[in-house]
């Protein structure tokens, strides 16, 4: 960099060594002010992103906590995804149940088909979910937002 003279009132010549001026600090800020405005999308963009893997390890981990009690009680576990407005056996209006069955493998044949006929259970008596317990552990992300996703286990 070279040595920049300055005239001052009277008109004599004094060396600018270092430091910046106003202008150069301004012309500094709008370049950088360009930068940061272009790269704020890209960064709101791998938030979502980041949301939606948290909440996807989220359920992974439910299944595997299932698989793990199925292995230490000796009983089936049921993961049921429930989107019924607050009327699950959690309360909550969307959410994940992880349900204990009472043998070692459940008969789930028992829904209402398309014409309204229900089909009895193989061995579950009147509980086709073969459920005698329930985990309500909520685990959410984000609890204060008002999102749907809301992951129980």
């Amino acid at each position: 960099m070279g040595v920049a003279f300055i005239a001052d009132v009277d008109g004599n010549h004094r060396n600018r060594l270092e430091g910046l001026t106003l202008v150069e600090l301004m012309v500094v800020l709008a370049v950088m002010g360009v930068l940061v405005s272009a790269a704020l999308p890209n960064i709101g963009d791998g938030f979502a992103d980041r949301r939606v893997a948290m909440v996807a390890r989220e359920v992974t981990s439910l299944f595997q906590r299932a698989r793990y009690m199925s292995m230490a009680y000796g009983r089936a576990h049921q993961v049921v995804y429930e989107n019924d407005a607050g009327t699950s056996l959690t309360g909550h209006p969307y959410a994940f149940e992880t349900l204990r069955g009472t043998s070692g493998g459940c008969a789930l044949t028992s829904f209402e088909n398309a014409g309204g006929t229900v089909l009895g259970d193989m061995d579950c008596g009147n509980n086709w979910r073969c459920v005698d317990s329930v985990y309500p552990d909520t685990y959410d992300s984000d609890p204060g937002d008002s999102d749907l996703i809301r992951v129980d286990g």
